[in-house]
């Protein structure tokens, strides 16, 4: 018979034995779409988004967009490695401050993008690696308990 989609997370947790696996994982994920963001964004409008970093513009390209989510994905990977080593309830504590982080991040985007579409795909890069990052680092907290 088929698998429903209701199987998968269980047959991931079974998959993935070490908690370093689904970081990892959720790490290289986020980047994936991320960069396919940014290929699909310069694709359809000709151009990478555009930020204003103080007084300058700057143009967000691959290297940019590899540097800033692998570096945000091994803070979020630390910062729950210190929790799990403090508290019991790490888990919990990890994805409130997450999704804190997160919605505190949407404002650069939509702050800094030079442009409308700028301003969408900035926001889809962030919305792409917070629903990556978020769920599976925190199930990965399940797997090392």
């Amino acid at each position: 018979m088929g698998t429903s989609i209701t199987h998968i997370p269980e047959r991931l947790d079974r998959a993935i034995r070490q908690p370093w696996q689904m970081r990892a994982m959720a790490i290289l994920d986020a980047l994936i779409l991320n960069l396919l963001i940014l290929a699909g964004a310069r694709v359809i409008n000709g151009e990478y988004p555009v930020a204003k970093v103080g007084d300058d513009e700057q143009t967000i390209g691959f290297a940019q967009v590899i540097i800033v989510t692998v570096l945000a994905g091994l803070v979020a990977w630390g910062l729950l490695a210190l929790l799990e080593r403090a508290t019991a309830r790490a888990a919990t504590i990890w994805t409130a401050i997450a999704v804190a982080v997160f919605l505190l991040s949407m404002l650069g985007p939509l702050g800094s993008g030079v442009g409308t579409s700028s301003k969408v795909v900035l926001a889809l890069m962030h919305i792409a690696a917070a629903v990556t990052i978020i769920p599976l680092m925190r199930r990965s907290a399940r797997i090392g308990s």
